[in-house]
């Protein structure tokens, strides 16, 4: 599975464009007066203008780097922003059953993003790590109230099933390690801090799905 693009609502496109383009230096792909699109690798990361001042935001994304380069993309990301830490103190995170290295920070909104190297990846590479390094968006976080329904609905719909075959009542990432649908049960905490409740939000994820068919999704569970 691929992202395409994700789409997540901001109360303030200015303070976007500062810190994905002016901190992180994401290129900026278009602008209008009610949206900012981010190139991020193979994917596109954009930002809607939120003219209600209702959502409060919480999405949960992660973007794939090289497979050999964490610290590098720790080291860069850290001096940009920092890092989210877990109860403990730490700042990198090692998922064995992934096999993959992450590290976490807040956006201007409050959003978690996550680098995250996947060793299962053929992406290795010696360039020196910079914004251009940054792959595809490789995770959205997607919260339901029956993640078990949602995973039927998945595999029925666009063909997609559970991560390494594995599910849970409360968390399933349904997809591949080019592109996975984070399925928590709302209110779940975000990883890896647990002070961010996973909540249905408005967004809109554009995805290649197992058949090869491009969807969009805008409502899940």
């Amino acid at each position: 599975m691929h992202i395409n693009e994700i789409a997540l609502f901001a109360p303030n496109l200015d303070q976007a464009a500062a810190f994905y383009s002016g901190g992180l230096g994401l290129p900026i792909e278009s602008r209008t007066n009610t949206e900012i699109q981010f190139s991020v690798g193979e994917s596109i990361l954009t930002f809607v203008r939120d003219t209600t001042d209702t959502v409060t935001t919480s999405y949960h994304y992660a973007i794939n780097i090289p497979e050999n380069q964490f610290q590098e993309g720790k080291a860069w990301l850290r001096q940009r922003v920092p890092l989210i830490p877990d109860p403990n103190g730490f700042d990198e995170f090692f998922f064995e059953n992934w096999n993959a290295h992450a590290c976490y920070f807040y956006d201007p909104f409050g959003n978690i993003g996550e680098l995250i190297a996947r060793h299962t990846t053929h992406t290795a590479t010696n360039a020196p790590f910079s914004s251009h390094s940054l792959l595809s968006i490789s995770e959205i976080g997607i919260p339901v109230e029956d993640v078990l329904a949602f995973v039927v609905t998945a595999g029925k719909t666009w063909g997609l099933r559970p991560y390494l075959n594995r599910s849970s009542e409360d968390f399933t990432a349904i997809g591949d390690h080019d592109g996975l649908l984070i399925t928590v049960k709302r209110g779940r905490l975000w990883y890896p801090n647990g002070q961010v409740a996973a909540d249905q939000l408005p967004a809109r994820v554009i995805l290649e799905d197992a058949k090869g068919s491009m969807q969009t999704i805008t409502r899940w569970g």
